[in-house]
C-alpha cells in the first residue's frame, strides 16, 4: 500500500444502528449502492466484518458530481 487515508466522522444515531453498518460487511455494499458516482469497486481484503475487516475502495476515475461547498 502506498498510504492511508483515514477519515472521523460523528454520527447522530444511536451506537447500537451506526455498528449494524459499520461493524458487517454491510458498509461495503452500502457504499458500492449509495455513492457509484465516487467509488468503481468495493473489495473486501480480508475480515468477516468484524474488528480487523480489511476493505480496499478503488475511487472512481474522471469528473465527480460530488460537490464540496463551505457554509456562510
Amino acid at each position: 500500500m502506498l498510504g492511508q487515508l483515514e477519515h472521523e466522522l460523528e454520527l447522530h444515531v444511536p451506537a447500537s444502528e451506526a455498528w449494524d453498518l459499520f461493524g458487517t460487511l454491510r458498509l461495503g455494499q452500502f457504499v458500492a449502492k449509495e455513492l457509484p458516482q465516487l467509488f468503481d469497486n468495493v473489495e473486501l481484503i480480508e475480515g468477516d466484518g468484524g474488528v480487523g475487516t480489511v476493505l480496499k475502495l478503488t475511487f472512481a476515475s474522471g469528473p465527480s458530481s460530488l460537490s464540496l461547498f463551505s457554509p456562510s
